[in-house]
């Protein structure tokens, strides 16, 4: 018997199986990666459907790491875009 997050993970799958267009296959793996990023500890905030400082093309999910004791490590380990990217956090 699958646990409550196995379960949240195969619906998820599915939701992405079952898309029949490009966009709706997207946004079921931005759903998964979401809830994903939401399940490790100090992981907050994710952001969805940004744009670049240019406004010309998207970028992937974002999240900040509030650094907790069961969680990542430390900023290298930042979620999000890099210092580099253009895209906003």
């Amino acid at each position: 018997m699958a646990n409550p997050f196995q379960t949240a993970i195969l619906g998820l799958l599915k939701a992405a199986d079952l898309a029949t267009t490009k966009s709706a296959k997207g946004k079921a793996f931005e759903d998964l990666v979401c809830h994903l990023f939401l399940q490790i500890p100090g992981v907050v905030n994710p952001q969805r459907n940004k744009k670049n400082v240019f406004d010309t093309e998207e970028c992937l999910p974002g999240s900040a790491n509030v650094h907790r004791s069961a969680g990542l490590p430390g900023s290298q380990f930042r979620a999000g875009p890099s210092p580099q990217s253009p895209c906003p956090v």
